[in-house]
């Protein structure tokens, strides 16, 4: 697995944290590796509440990081 940059993780944060669009043609988000999701989660969560009700509706894992 390639290491992932923080541009990237800002990148996810922020569609996770705004984008109301479903992403038939992008990434499968519930396959990440925990490590990323746990990293997206905090970037999600420390930038504005409604992130973190739309992380935690993606799937059950990233429910459960989204703790």
């Amino acid at each position: 697995m390639e290491p992932v940059s923080q541009q990237q993780l800002h990148v996810a944060a922020a569609g996770a944290a705004g984008n109301d669009a479903p992403a038939a043609d992008g990434p499968d988000w519930e396959n990440l590796p925990p490590e990323l999701v746990y990293k997206v989660a905090d970037i999600v969560l420390r930038s504005e509440v409604r992130g973190y009700f739309r992380m935690r509706a993606v799937c059950k894992a990233w429910r459960s990081a989204a703790i």
